[in-house]
């Protein structure tokens, strides 16, 4: 990931600012998401997805067990096996946002056109209009 420039980016700002504007106000976080979502998605949420989907696949073999034994878990057995599946479309969907917003902040970086950056930004509003399953 391409770094950063805070000082860089306020000149550049200074450019589309007017003469005559008397004040500015600034919104930031001292440190981009971008550069603490790789490492928390890697450290922290990562061993947490992992341990769902672990689980979420026991329950499913525990409830085959069931089935094979002739207890009707079927309405059970149904609901998590469409979890399991609506787990990697999720997973998916978050994976292309996230890759959208880091190609959108080096364009912006890089001070490519605004119509470059903005499609990247679409094709995250679009990403978010994907109908979900509310209840994964």
């Amino acid at each position: 990931m391409k770094s950063w420039k805070p000082y860089s980016a306020v000149a550049d700002l200074a450019e589309c600012v007017s003469p005559d504007t008397s004040w500015v106000c600034l919104d930031g976080e001292l440190m981009p998401w971008s550069a603490k979502a790789t490492e928390l998605l890697r450290k922290q949420y990562a061993a947490v997805g992992a341990a769902s989907q672990s689980a979420l696949s026991s329950s499913l073999s525990f409830l085959q067990q069931a089935v094979d034994r002739g207890i009707d878990v079927s309405a059970t057995f149904n609901q998590y096996q469409e979890r399991l599946r609506g787990f990697s479309g999720k997973r998916s969907l978050a994976l292309r946002e996230f890759a959208l917003g880091i190609e959108a902040l080096e364009r912006f970086v890089a001070k490519e056109p605004l119509r470059h950056i903005h499609k990247c930004v679409f094709g995250i509003l679009a990403l978010e209009s994907e109908p979900v399953d509310p209840r994964l």
